[in-house]
């Protein structure tokens, strides 16, 4: 069976702001860069095969936090 996780990225100063962003390729605030950490650790003991995620950065910083650990690459689309 095939088991799908999936998280949204991390806060941005956008978010704080109530701002729409879109597509707009915008940052991860630093409350946003340290809950892509916990989300990481939180999910340190899930059996990942791999990461999945969008070419914005707030995606890819949020998807690296819980690839880094497992050893495996993001896999952007």
């Amino acid at each position: 069976m095939c088991r799908l996780i999936l998280v949204r990225h991390g806060e941005t100063e956008w978010n704080r702001q109530m701002l729409f962003q879109g597509a707009t390729d915008t940052d991860l605030s630093a409350k946003g860069l340290r809950q892509a950490e916990l989300v990481g650790r939180r999910l340190a003991a899930e059996p990942f095969t791999a990461v999945y995620n969008s070419d914005l950065k707030r995606a890819v910083l949020t998807a690296t936090a819980i690839a880094v650990s497992r050893g495996l690459t993001v896999v952007t689309d």
